[in-house]
């Protein structure tokens, strides 16, 4: 099929629901695939989206999502970023770090200012300042510093998921999904373990660029009424600077839990409120095999509600005794009326 500054349509089909046309391409010499939603819509959209599978509690995913912001190679500024939300005509801008994912959207009405948008986040992802500047690594991911003559850890991410971390909801989910998929990236912490955030080194930190931020392991979006030949040179300015890698971090599927499996795992979950208790006991009944969820452990399969003697004024802890060797089990409909 004939190409279009290197990329090649590979598919096509209308969505009849959003009165739109899907194009699908590939881009021949990096490897990069790119979708287009084309459809009469003047606020018109792009987002870079990498495959980015945790292999550690690190958060360097989340670190180098705040990192390649920090100025790159033809915007060598220390936050283009903040410029962008205060000269542009964006009509949202952001960046995203999911527990499998990093995507970096933008959109606008205004056809120059989108193209701008467009320069600067691909400039950011593919060609950022972080290898030749360690102190974005140490600002936006960790750093040692003195407070009061105490020697103390600091960093934006490490500081914000300090915050996350202490809230109960963010640790029951996280040890929900520790349980769920022990044998996928899943398991881990995508924004960061602030126990493990300063195990990360800025020589790891690279290392995950170069690895993950590859056209190759991209999917670049485009929606809107866009002046497609506009938009495709400049994807081909970037990305034909690259060479294609195939097979790229990849992630096998989580495996059923065997019968007969018993497993448990002793820390306790503060249930405080209503989401937590409904999440906790779905978990259960889905997939009563889930063996080494973060409860407690008791004398029975489920105990009632108990306060800590010591502090009489606590709130109430959970105790279960979470086992796989009766999948069928329906100990749960037997839990205590929580007021």
């Amino acid at each position: 099929m004939p190409q279009t500054y290197g990329f090649e349509q590979t598919r096509e089909r209308r969505i009849p629901e959003l009165g739109a046309v899907l194009h699908e391409y590939t881009h021949a010499k990096s490897g990069a695939r790119l979708c287009w939603l084309e459809r009469a819509d003047e606020n018109k959209s792009f987002c870079a989206a990498f495959r980015t599978l945790p292999y550690d509690d690190s958060g360097v995913f989340h670190i180098l999502e705040h990192s390649v912001l920090c100025g790159s190679e033809q915007f060598p500024v220390k936050e283009p970023f903040v410029e962008l939300m205060k000269g542009s005509l964006n009509t949202f801008l952001n960046a995203l770090t999911y527990p499998d994912k990093t995507c970096y959207p933008v959109s606008s009405r205004n056809d120059q200012d989108f193209l701008n948008l467009m320069h600067v986040y691909l400039d950011a992802v593919f060609f950022p300042r972080i290898h030749e500047k360690p102190e974005i690594f140490q600002q936006e991911g960790w750093h040692y510093e003195l407070q009061d003559g105490v020697l103390t850890r600091s960093g934006v991410v490490l500081n914000e998921m300090k915050g996350s971390f202490a809230d109960p909801d963010t640790l029951l989910a996280n040890a929900l999904t520790r349980a769920l998929f022990p044998d996928t990236p899943y398991r881990f912490v995508s924004g960061g373990d602030p126990e493990a955030i300063p195990t990360l080194t800025y020589e790891a930190f690279t290392a995950a660029h170069k690895r993950f931020y590859h056209p190759s392991n991209a999917y670049l979006l485009l929606d809107g009424s866009i002046d497609l030949s506009r938009c495709l040179a400049l994807l081909d300015s970037y990305l034909s600077r690259f060479t294609a890698i195939f097979n790229c971090n990849k992630s096998a599927a989580q495996k059923f839990a065997k019968k007969g499996i018993e497993r448990s795992h002793s820390t306790q979950v503060l249930l405080m409120r209503p989401v937590l208790r409904c999440c906790f006991l779905a978990s259960y009944v889905l997939l009563p095999a889930l063996g080494n969820a973060s409860v407690p452990v008791s004398n029975g399969p489920f105990d009632s509600f108990y306060h800590n003697p010591l502090e009489p004024h606590s709130i109430p802890i959970l105790n279960l005794k979470a086992v796989s060797h009766a999948p069928n089990r329906l100990d749960i409909l037997r839990l205590r009326c929580i007021k």
